[in-house]
């Protein structure tokens, strides 16, 4: 057994040190693994010296530990039932056939509906898997008992209940033990799958976070002033959504840190937490399409209690009447509105709760070019009356310099600050602008730096990704 993992890791080795591929070169090689899992100040924030070790260790235990204990309560009695009974078999034997083909990990969707926000999506997903394995493996030891025995049972003067804890259970105990046995394996690689996904703790969110510090190893975070309008743009994949989703508390950072006016946002072993002192506009929407525009602007500030409903109702108005006209259509679903009016109904129901930080994450980029400027007059309309901080994601060069007072350009992976560029172009801005000699210079600066970057991102085969 030793021998096989010093071979394992002689080849890991021998991959990262020797062979002329890209991504081996990024992977640490075992002898630095093991010493940033001794350390007791880790470079990148995990170690056996580290709290947030063992609680992504302890989720993960908790987890398998829940799903398997109800894979066993259920898979187990069904599992006799269909080994034993005729009739039951058929109906159940039926349902299973039709659900086992589906793969774990297509579940992992309708589980993060259905148990959003809690643990029980994770768990779901791990218990399917184990519970299969459990159900199907005691049938058959059911199956495979003598029917000799049954008859013998009988004759013996042996009731339903004798034969079940005399026969059945006995009969079937080595068929059960195999199915737990695979069930536990199975258990633990669909909870690794799953926590990739679905989870913000547990050894699978650690792979995840792993294999991400390897893609994004040194994202630089920059310094934005009060009210300050940011644009941040890059070639694809470089790290700028996975930058603006760690400042809104989506994903986590395993170096460095994140502040907002001297409060620290992200570090190594913070939880992320999105709040509503940094609201993002999605790139393609999120504003929820079963309830109607006011309740969709309101929403924060009540959930909140932050305003009472009237209020909060009378605020909305007031900022959707400012932003175009929007209160005639308050009663009206998103589905009824064009995407340009729903663009405009996420920004006003950003502003109701009042954030410190705007995060915009490619919000116009399916739009067509009327309406897409339509768009930037009306978010500089906003910016200008509201001050809001402003961060903007973006692969449009025009619409950053446009819009923004700073553009900060980022490199190819890893992510690192590339340029940082200065606009001075006066506000208001008006579209007349783009066609002054400022402007131009000002796009060459940016253009050069960018394409660039997505040059060496082409030659280095890298796909596009968010």
């Amino acid at each position: 057994m030793w021998a096989g993992y010093l071979g394992a890791a002689a080849l890991w080795y021998a991959c990262v040190a020797w062979l002329p591929l890209e991504s081996f070169r990024r992977l640490p090689d075992p002898v630095a693994v093991l010493t940033e899992w001794l350390s007791p100040q880790p470079t990148y924030g995990i170690s056996i010296f580290t709290a947030a070790y063992y609680k992504h260790m302890l989720y993960s235990t908790w987890r398998a530990t829940a799903a398997f204990a109800a894979a066993t309560l259920l898979g187990v009695p069904l599992g006799i039932g269909i080994g034993w009974s005729k009739s039951f078999s058929g109906f159940a034997s039926a349902l299973l056939g039709m659900l086992r083909p589906v793969p774990p990990l297509a579940w992992v969707p309708l589980a993060i509906l259905i148990f959003a926000g809690s643990e029980a999506a994770v768990i779901f997903v791990t218990f399917l898997v184990a519970f299969f394995a459990t159900t199907l493996n005691t049938a058959v030891g059911v199956k495979s008992i003598d029917p000799d025995f049954f008859r013998a049972a009988a004759c013996l003067g042996a009731s339903r209940r004798d034969i079940l804890l005399d026969v059945v259970l006995p009969g079937a105990l080595p068929n059960i033990f195999t199915g737990l046995q695979i069930a536990m394996g199975a258990a633990w690689f669909s909870l690794a799958a799953g926590e990739m996904i679905a989870a913000q703790y547990g050894l699978g969110f650690l792979i995840m976070e792993s294999y991400n510090l390897i893609q994004f190893p040194t994202i630089v975070i920059f310094e934005v002033r009060a009210e300050e309008f940011v644009a941040i743009v890059g070639p694809s994949g470089c790290g700028k959504t996975t930058l603006l989703n760690a400042i809104a508390g989506f994903d986590t950072v395993s170096a460095g840190e994140i502040t907002l006016d001297g409060r620290r946002l992200a570090a190594p072993g913070i939880a992320p937490r999105p709040g509503p002192d940094r609201v993002v506009v999605f790139q393609h929407g999120a504003l929820f399409p079963w309830k109607t525009v006011l309740q969709n602007v309101t929403y924060g500030p009540l959930r909140q209690h932050a305003l009472s409903r009237p209020a909060a109702e009378a605020k909305a108005l007031e900022l959707l009447r400012a932003s175009g006209g929007l209160d005639t259509a308050a009663a009206s679903y998103p589905a009824q509105l064009s995407s340009g009016m729903q663009r405009r109904v996420e920004i006003v129901r950003a502003l109701m709760n009042d954030p410190r930080l705007l995060l915009l994450d490619e919000p116009f980029r399916a739009m067509d070019g009327f309406s897409k400027a339509t768009m930037h007059q009306h978010l500089l309309d906003m910016h200008r009356r509201y001050r809001k901080t402003v961060v903007f994601i973006t692969h449009d060069l025009d619409e950053a310099i446009y819009l923004a007072d700073t553009v900060v350009v980022m490199t190819t992976r890893p992510g690192t600050v590339k340029q940082v560029i200065r606009v001075n172009l006066e506000r208001p801005r008006v579209p007349q602008m783009l066609y002054s000699r400022e402007y131009a210079e000002l796009k060459r600066s940016a253009a050069e730096s960018v394409h660039e970057e997505a040059r060496r991102a082409f030659e280095r085969g890298e796909k596009e990704q968010a």
